[in-house]
């Protein structure tokens, strides 16, 4: 106890150094979760957005199938590999060449996916506003699902009004937005359901293409084009089958724990620093103490009692360090989640209440091997001028 009130006493009176050690020790505890944050940050946002875009592990996609023929076949094709699946999911896809939305006098060529609703087993897209493709149809006019990039380009608001346009004009499609998605996109797009636009898409089969995704765990390109030709031969019919796997979560894990790496080391090099400076200003301090530490062997005070004092101030600077910085990295965590998720409408994960509060078990840590330096030196206090005095 009498130690600790040392301690006490000592920090409240050399307050400059007290503050200037806190600032360098918080500010490493500080970058330590900041940087740890954001790469959990990144990394939701990055697998999240592969996950949109590109479909869940083990998504392939089948195509060969072209104009109305193919339209209609996709059908039959989808029941026939639905049971090779198991729970997997298969969802059928058209799309043509070229298509254009035009909303009050303005267009926008972009890429129209008539699909159906059990798309978003595979895909789990953000409703930023609205809902997706399903459910009751209140209006003759189709209802579409344009994503985020699709309804800044034309200004489009839920309920508006548009027509699509394929580039042989041979037909149009009167549609309603009823829906706006984040689907982790790079280009505009819209999502319209297949049973809605039949006819539309017969009308312009000249340029019409559809395809099958195809998801399951561990489902491999190579089976699965075997499956689809031995179904072809079954029905005596040859199809020019072309499966081609277009999930990217797994090919980006190497990129985000590269990622992780880096901020680590960004991390570390910031705990170095920071131990560096609390050492200096520890080393400081016994240069400027050193009467003081030797008056204290004089009257009698044990060789081991200067480094616990050492030690136990460290500590507890430490621990008011540690708590700035975790009022310091709660404060700036939102703002940063927000610069890395919110361009893509993902929520950031939870404040790291984990990494915290090992970021201050480190700090304390970083502390104690700063004051040790300082805390050694100051067993060597000359004690042959106070005695002389």
């Amino acid at each position: 106890m009498n130690l600790l009130r040392i301690a006490l006493q000592s920090i409240a009176v050399n307050w400059v150094r007290t503050l200037l050690a806190i600032i360098a020790l918080s500010s490493s505890v500080v970058g330590v979760v900041t940087v740890a944050s954001a790469a959990a940050t990144i990394e939701t946002t990055v697998t999240h957005r592969a996950l949109m875009a590109d479909g869940s592990p083990s998504t392939l996609l089948v195509s060969g199938l072209n104009g109305a023929e193919g339209l209609t076949e996709s059908v039959e094709w989808k029941a026939q590999l639905q049971p090779y699946v198991g729970g997997g999911s298969v969802a059928r896809i058209a799309q043509l060449e070229s298509a254009t939305i035009v909303s009050e006098g303005r267009s926008d060529s972009v890429d129209i996916s008539f699909t159906e609703p059990e798309l978003t087993r595979n895909h789990p897209f953000e409703v930023l506003g609205g809902r997706w493709l399903g459910g009751r149809r209140d209006t003759v006019a189709v209802p579409v699902v344009v994503n985020r990039l699709e309804a800044n380009a034309l200004d489009l608001r839920l309920g508006g009004a548009i027509e699509l346009r394929a580039s042989t004009a041979e037909t149009t499609l009167q549609a309603l937005v009823v829906g706006v998605v984040e689907d982790g996109a790079h280009d505009q797009r819209a999502y319209v359901a297949l049973a809605d636009a039949d006819a539309f898409l017969r009308g312009n089969q000249a340029q019409l293409t559809t395809s099958l995704e195809v998801a399951a765990p561990g489902l491999a390109t190579e089976d699965l084009t075997r499956r689809l030709n031995g179904l072809s031969s079954l029905r005596g019919v040859r199809v020019d089958w072309a499966v081609q796997r277009v999930d990217t979560v797994g090919g980006l894990r190497q990129e985000v724990e590269a990622t992780r790496s880096a901020f680590l080391v960004v991390g570390i090099l910031g705990l170095v620093a920071g131990a560096v400076a609390v050492a200096n200003i520890g080393l400081s301090a016994v240069r400027e103490r050193s009467s003081e530490l030797s008056l204290r062997r004089a009257l009698g005070a044990r060789r081991w009692h200067l480094p616990a004092v050492m030690v136990l101030e460290s500590q507890l600077i430490a621990v008011v360090a540690g708590v700035v910085a975790i009022a310091m990295s709660w404060a700036i965590y939102p703002t940063l989640a927000q610069q890395f998720g919110a361009p893509y409408g993902i929520a950031a994960p939870p404040y790291p209440t984990a990494v915290a509060a090992a970021g201050i078990l480190v700090g304390m840590g970083t502390a104690l091997l700063g004051g040790l330096v300082p805390a050694v030196h100051s067993m060597r206090a000359p004690i042959a001028s106070i005695m002389r005095a």
